[in-house]
């Protein structure tokens, strides 16, 4: 515990960015992402002063909160699920549920879709800027541990995107 904790807003200019492209690469959906980010940020200023977490395990500290929110919205969601399929109710579309992703962006996020929870988790951690330490410290792993679930990740990530290259035809949906 630190004595004199970095000002709330200090921590929001730090970590705000690398929030956001964690959860981007979770959830693959920008605005969802913004929202969980967000959420991730009223959840950490709720509990920052009574947790006055340590400056140099902040990063691990909002990670982790980071990681909770998206496994709370994948709860959520198969719940909402389950009771849509149950009662046979199609939920309304909206014009921000058709946008599509630029180009570039879109193949990258296919890609991950098609990673493992875990790969996923790793490679949106590594995205968001995390060492393997830092990735380390959020999963509960060691950093060895943490390095070589990065380099296999990305490993598959690019044979995927090879993968997808060769085949251009092949929806991302399958």
């Amino acid at each position: 515990m630190a004595d004199d904790p970095i000002p709330f807003v200090e921590v929001y200019r730090l970590y705000a960015d690398r929030i956001y492209r964690f959860c981007l690469g979770m959830v693959r959906d920008p605005s969802l992402a913004e929202d969980l980010a967000s959420d991730v940020f009223v959840l950490a200023m709720r509990s920052y002063e009574s947790t006055r977490p340590d400056p140099d395990g902040l990063q691990a500290w909002l990670f982790r909160i980071a990681k909770n929110a998206v496994i709370s919205y994948r709860r959520r969601q198969a719940r909402y699920r389950r009771i849509m399929d149950r009662w046979s109710i199609q939920p309304a579309t909206s014009v921000e549920d058709q946008v599509q992703l630029e180009s570039e962006v879109s193949e990258v996020l296919a890609a991950l879709a098609k990673l493992s929870k875990r790969d996923r988790t790793v490679v949106s951690l590594r995205i968001a800027g995390l060492s393997h330490a830092e990735i380390g410290q959020t999963l509960g792993t060691s950093d060895h541990a943490a390095a070589v679930a990065s380099t296999r990740a990305f490993a598959r990530l690019r044979a995927i995107s090879r993968t997808d290259e060769q085949h251009p035809m092949k929806s991302s949906n399958e």
